[in-house]
């Protein structure tokens, strides 16, 4: 795999909390009690919060970088979206609710 590359890790399930621990990492967690981090090193931690924020309730997905190392999508995770109601194996949110956030800054629009 190209080190430049993002990974469609999982479905994630039931966004239940999002949350920053001590450190000001952040932390999303499914109704089932997956846990995964974003560092506070990613440049668009704060960007992403306000995504997931919106998302708690809702059935998502995630996404780990292959940009800046290798992180393990057990462990962390650079951004995550909607799973469109009634589609388990894709994933499409509705353009104006989900921008894509890449690692240079920008959103990306579906």
């Amino acid at each position: 795999m190209k080190s430049n590359q993002r990974v469609k890790s999982m479905q994630f399930g039931i966004l239940a909390k999002v949350y920053r621990d001590a450190y000001s990492n952040l932390y999303i967690e499914s109704n089932a009690g997956k846990k995964l981090k974003m560092t506070t090193k990613f440049p668009r931690i704060n960007f992403i919060e306000q995504k997931a924020l919106k998302l708690v309730g809702k059935q998502v997905a995630i996404y780990t970088s292959k940009t800046t190392g290798d992180w393990s999508s057990s462990e962390y995770f650079c951004d995550i979206e909607a799973i469109a109601k009634g589609n388990t194996n894709s994933i499409h949110p509705k353009e104006d609710d989900i921008f894509w956030s890449d690692v240079s800054g920008k959103d990306l629009p579906f």
